[in-house]
């Protein structure tokens, strides 16, 4: 009896174990987490302009500044991320624990500068941003990988909710500027490179690819996603909502930034417990010891076949999205960096800066769903469509910032 005690124990945590491995949902809350930590690099406005008054006050601060940006842009754009997590050292943990170590060299570099403990030279710097632009890269990849895989037949959803999490997280993240760090920027760089690193150390354990016999819709994909979807999109709206309050109530300051603080945690709180809850699978969890090693997302994991990248330069597709995404993102990115300054242009406001990148992120994270979704809905349309209609929008608001003026800067934002 003793004997059948001790077997029947092992099995059920086995079983538990097992069960928890094999939900796809875990990942891909995890990875939400992960493209909060990534989307750090849209929130550079927090701080820039108080770093080129402070440390670059000449007449060539612009274009230092414009120059320690374009570093963490770079980094955060580089293929490398991609090229670890195909290898056999790589998969999402591990690409998500890198990020996780890089994020943290990288602001603490930034934050000893800021502070004044350390006087290296520019490039030295330009060195730090790079790094921690390039772990907001790692994350990024890790999380998308994840979702990609684990939901094949909802890409179109699982990406859409992944990548609002990434542009919503620059309004997340002002939320605790505003409350915590206010015009406190070395504090506020050393919080993000720890609690940044910290948060998604934590997460990349919870990184693993389900076998494809588990990858089923019995666990009701298509609701719990679009359940997702419906409250970021919640959330986007209260935070656009607690920015306008923090204009027309200035003196309630305070409330507003705790409301929209806790509406934060309350959020990102809710969404696990209501899409991981209740979709432990109903088969038995226990496969043979290869299922289990695949579900890891470590080493040897399965990403996919892809083209060589000699036959992928030849191919004029290659080419015109490059040319999509350096004209549409990148100027969009000249906005979200220079947020700072162009709301400085007005006057000094650190309060309108704030409300500014708050707003870019809201507006971030809508159009992320959008275009995640209507390509499924219309999928009738030739998904190239799809981004030129969005180089468009984007030539139109860059139009509106052009003209000038109050009303146009925010809308063209």
């Amino acid at each position: 009896s003793s004997s059948r005690h001790q077997i029947r124990v092992p099995h059920q945590l086995a079983m538990v174990r097992a069960r928890w491995r094999f939900s796809r949902w875990i990942p891909l809350v995890s990875g939400m987490m992960l493209e909060i930590c990534g989307g750090s690099i849209y929130i550079t406005g927090l701080y820039n302009t108080d770093l080129k008054h402070r440390f670059f006050p000449g007449s060539d601060g612009q274009e230092r500044i414009e120059q320690l940006v374009f570093a963490c842009n770079l980094g955060n754009w580089l293929p490398a991320a991609g090229f670890f997590l195909d290898s056999r050292i790589g998969g999402a943990r591990n690409t998500a624990a890198i990020a996780a170590l890089l994020t943290l060299i990288g602001y603490l570099g930034v934050w000893a500068w800021s502070r004044r403990s350390i006087q290296p030279a520019f490039w030295q710097v330009w060195v730090f941003w790079f790094i921690w632009g390039h772990g907001s890269g790692w994350f990024d990849n890790a999380a998308m990988t994840i979702a990609v895989r684990n939901f094949p037949q909802h890409r179109g959803r699982s990406v859409a909710l992944m990548k609002s999490f990434y542009g919503l997280s620059g309004s997340i993240l002002t939320q605790v500027y505003n409350l915590f760090f206010f015009e406190a920027t070395s504090d506020f760089l050393l919080f993000l490179g720890t609690a940044i690193a910290a948060l998604g150390l934590a997460c990349a354990q919870l990184l693993w690819l389900v076998p494809p016999s588990r990858l089923d819709d019995q666990d009701g994909p298509t609701w719990r996603l679009d359940m997702g979807l419906r409250l970021v999109m919640t959330l986007a709206v209260l935070l656009l909502a607690f920015g306008f309050a923090r204009v027309w109530w200035p003196d309630g300051r305070l409330t507003v930034n705790i409301g929209a603080f806790v509406s934060v945690i309350v959020t990102t709180g809710l969404l696990p417990l209501l899409m991981i809850r209740g979709t432990w699978s109903s088969q038995d969890p226990l496969l043979d010891a290869e299922q289990v090693g695949r579900s890891d997302g470590l080493a040897g994991a399965d990403v996919g076949a892809g083209l060589p990248l000699s036959k992928a330069l030849r191919m004029p597709e290659l080419w015109l999205l490059l040319l999509i995404g350096f004209v549409g993102m990148g100027s969009g990115l000249v906005v979200l960096n220079n947020a700072g300054q162009m709301v400085d242009s007005f006057g000094p406001d650190a309060k309108a800066t704030t409300m500014f990148v708050s707003l870019i992120s809201i507006a971030n994270c809508f159009g992320r769903i959008t275009f995640g979704l209507v390509p499924d809905l219309f999928s009738h349309v030739p998904r190239p469509l799809f981004c030129a209609a969005n180089v468009v929008i984007m030539g139109g608001a860059q139009s509106l910032l052009a003209i000038g003026g109050e009303p146009a800067f925010f809308a063209g934002g």
